[in-house]
């Protein structure tokens, strides 16, 4: 199944991490930015099914619904708000990188994986990854992403050792396969 997200490069936090890591191209950004005021800002523009849009506004959670995330988008274009459309697929055991091969095409750009906590609202790569480089260093692909699945579950075991070096602490809580996902990021078309 395909999941996708809106993500944005406005806003406080987005541009504190853009600063930070410059060609960073994952989810720790500005994920759905239309706020309640932004819809109500709209329909005074345009005829658009506020129930529909307010129901299904996300707060940073993956969405299974492309042609709800591209009205969002169209939304965020009228507004200014500069804002992506990716395509997530969470990476199972059994994922390989040649599946990257056949789902990129005319639609979608394979950007790299990432390692997320499942409401996507918090990158292991961003918030994490320099406590792994203190264990052993993964280098990041120029989207700021891991380059291989490979890369991504060596970054998941070094993140378990890291973490219990640490007392925990630097971690975001939780269980790997059910908290946390590698996903395979696609920016769409």
């Amino acid at each position: 199944m395909n999941i996708y997200i809106v993500i944005s490069d406005n806003g406080w936090y987005a541009k504190n991490i853009l600063q930070r890591f410059p060609n960073y191209k994952g989810i720790d950004r500005f994920p759905w930015p239309l706020s309640h005021e932004d819809f109500q800002e709209l329909s005074k523009k345009i005829t658009i099914n506020m129930k529909e849009m307010e129901e299904k506004d996300i707060n940073g959670l993956f969405c299974d619904d492309y042609d709800y995330a591209c009205r969002y988008k169209e939304l965020c274009d009228l507004l200014n708000i500069n804002a992506v459309i990716y395509m997530c697929k969470i990476c199972s055991d059994a994922f390989s990188d040649n599946q990257i091969k056949e789902i990129e095409g005319e639609e979608y750009i394979f950007l790299g994986y990432e390692y997320v906590m499942k409401d996507a609202s918090y990158s292991c790569i961003i918030q994490e990854k320099h406590l792994i480089d203190k264990i052993k260093k993964i280098s990041l692909n120029e989207n700021g992403l891991f380059r291989s699945i490979a890369d991504a579950q060596e970054f998941v075991s070094l993140r378990k050792i890291a973490n219990k070096k640490n007392n925990g602490n630097g971690f975001e809580l939780g269980e790997d396969g059910v908290d946390f996902y590698i996903i395979a990021l696609f920016k769409c078309k």
